[in-house]
C-alpha cells in the first residue's frame, strides 16, 4: 500500500509545494534537495519517487542509473521543465533498466493529474494478489508432440479497407491448444521453435492450415486474402521459397491471395539468403509486407533493396498517436512514404474511432485492431464478416 512519497528536486519551493499536497492527500512525504542524501537511503517497493531530471551536479538520468544498479523496486514519476520528448526518453530508459515509471509530468505540475496518478497506484497496490501458479514452459518434445498431434490452430483478425470499409483480407495468427495447459499464444512457443530447429515445420503447418481455410472461402466466392507472419529462419532457408511456390502451383491458387509479413529487425540475420528468397517470392506473385515498420535499424535500406509491396506500421506508434505528437508524425510519414513508393499501407493497433478517423484523414489504406475485432476462429470469422458487411450495406 502506498504510504510514502519521496520528492527529489534541487528547488526547495518545488519540493515544499508538492509535499504540502501529498500530506493533504494522506501520504507521508519526504523532501530531498540534495541528491546524494536521497541516494543514501533505501527505498520501499510501495514508495513513489518523484524525480526531477534537470538537477545540478547529479542529474535525474544519473539517479535513474544508480537506482537501477541498486535494483530499486519503488515506482518513479519523472518531472522536468524541459521538452516533453526528453521525459519520454527518460521513461524508456527506466523500462530498459527494469524500473517502474508510473508517468511523466512537465512543470508546472498539474496537481489534479498527480492526485489521480497517485490514487491509481495506491489502489493497484492495496489488494494483495494471490500467488500465481508457475507458468508452464514447453520443451522441444512438447512442441514436437503438438505438431504431430495437430494441436496448432489458427485465429484470424480482419484487416479493414479504410476507403471502402470492406474486409478482403485477414491475418492468420497461430495458437497452440494444449490438452492440459489450454490456449497458448505464439510468444510462448515461436522462439522455442526457432531455437530448436522446428520453425520451418511449424510455418509450413500454419501456411497449409491457412490455405485449407482459404480454399473453403474461395470456393464459396468469398474474396478473402490471407496474411501470415514468417520468420527470418524461414526466409534464410533456400527451400522455403520453392516449397511455397510449389504449394500454390499444385493447388492451382493465385499467389496474390497470400501476403507474407516479416519484421524488419529479422532481415539482417542472413542478408543474402533473405534477398534471394524474397525476390523469388515477389517474382512469383506473393505480396511482401514489412512488419512493425519503424522499429528496426535500417528501414529505408530494406525498402530500397527488397521488393516489398506493403508497409505495416507498428502498433506502438498507432496506439500512441492520439496523445503523442511525435508518434502522430511518424504514422503520417509512414503513410506518405508508402504512397510515394506505390505501396499499400496497413496500420495495426487501431483501438478507437479516433485512431480510425486520423488514419482515414491521412489516406492510410488498411487498418487492423481491436476497434474492429479481436483475432477469432474461422467459424466465428464468417459470422463476423456477414454482420460487418451487412452493417456496411445498411449503414
Amino acid at each position: 500500500m502506498l504510504k510514502h512519497i519521496s520528492i527529489v528536486d534541487d528547488d526547495f519551493q518545488v519540493t515544499q509545494f508538492l509535499s504540502v499536497f501529498a500530506k493533504k492527500w494522506g501520504y507521508a512525504a519526504k523532501q530531498y534537495t540534495d541528491v546524494l542524501n536521497f541516494l543514501d537511503v533505501e527505498h520501499h517497493p510501495h514508495e513513489v519517487i518523484m524525480l526531477d531530471l534537470n538537477m545540478p551536479n547529479v542529474d535525474g538520468v544519473e539517479v535513474i542509473r544508480q537506482l537501477a544498479q541498486k535494483k530499486c523496486r519503488s515506482a518513479l514519476i519523472l518531472m522536468t521543465g524541459h521538452d516533453e520528448r526528453i521525459l519520454k526518453s527518460a521513461q524508456i530508459l527506466c523500462k530498459e533498466y527494469n524500473l517502474q515509471c508510473l508517468d511523466i509530468l512537465t512543470k508546472p505540475i498539474n496537481v489534479s493529474k498527480l492526485k489521480k496518478l497517485l490514487a491509481r497506484f495506491k489502489q493497484s497496490r492495496e489488494p494483495q494478489e494471490p500467488p500465481r501458479s508457475a507458468i508452464w514452459i514447453p520443451s522441444k518434445h512438447d512442441l514436437t508432440q503438438a505438431l504431430d498431434n495437430n494441436e496448432l490452430l489458427l485465429h484470424f483478425q480482419p484487416q479493414v479497407n479504410i476507403n471502402t470499409g470492406l474486409v478482403n483480407r485477414v491475418e492468420a495468427l497461430v495458437r497452440w491448444y494444449h490438452p492440459q495447459h489450454g490456449l497458448i499464444y505464439p510468444d510462448r512457443f515461436i522462439p522455442l521453435a526457432e531455437q530448436e530447429g522446428l520453425i520451418d515445420q511449424l510455418t509450413q503447418r500454419v501456411i497449409e492450415m491457412a490455405v485449407w481455410e482459404g480454399q473453403a472461402w474461395w470456393e464459396n466466392n468469398k474474396e478473402i486474402n490471407i496474411s501470415i507472419n514468417i520468420s527470418a529462419h524461414n526466409i534464410c532457408n533456400y527451400d522455403f521459397a520453392e516449397y511455397l511456390i510449389r504449394l500454390f502451383h499444385d493447388n492451382k491458387l493465385p499467389a496474390s491471395q497470400l501476403s507474407l509479413e516479416i519484421t524488419e529487425s529479422q532481415l539482417m540475420m542472413q542478408w543474402g539468403a533473405s534477398l534471394d528468397a524474397l525476390t523469388r517470392l515477389r517474382m512469383n506473385g506473393f505480396s511482401l509486407s514489412i512488419d512493425d515498420f519503424g522499429t528496426g535499424y535500417s528501414s529505408f535500406s530494406h525498402l530500397h533493396k527488397i521488393p516489398f509491396s506493403e508497409i505495416k506500421i507498428d502498433k506502438s506508434f498507432v496506439m500512441s498517436m492520439t496523445q503523442d505528437a511525435t508518434a502522430l508524425a511518424i504514422v503520417e510519414s509512414c503513410v506518405l512514404l508508402s504512397h510515394k513508393l506505390g505501396m499499400t499501407c496497413v496500420a495495426e493497433g487501431v483501438e478507437s474511432q479516433q485512431h480510425f478517423a486520423i488514419l482515414e484523414s491521412m489516406g492510410c489504406n488498411m487498418a487492423q485492431g481491436y476497434y474492429f475485432a479481436r483475432p477469432m476462429p474461422a467459424t466465428e470469422l464468417l459470422a463476423w464478416l456477414s454482420h460487418w458487411h451487412g452493417q456496411r450495406c445498411h449503414g
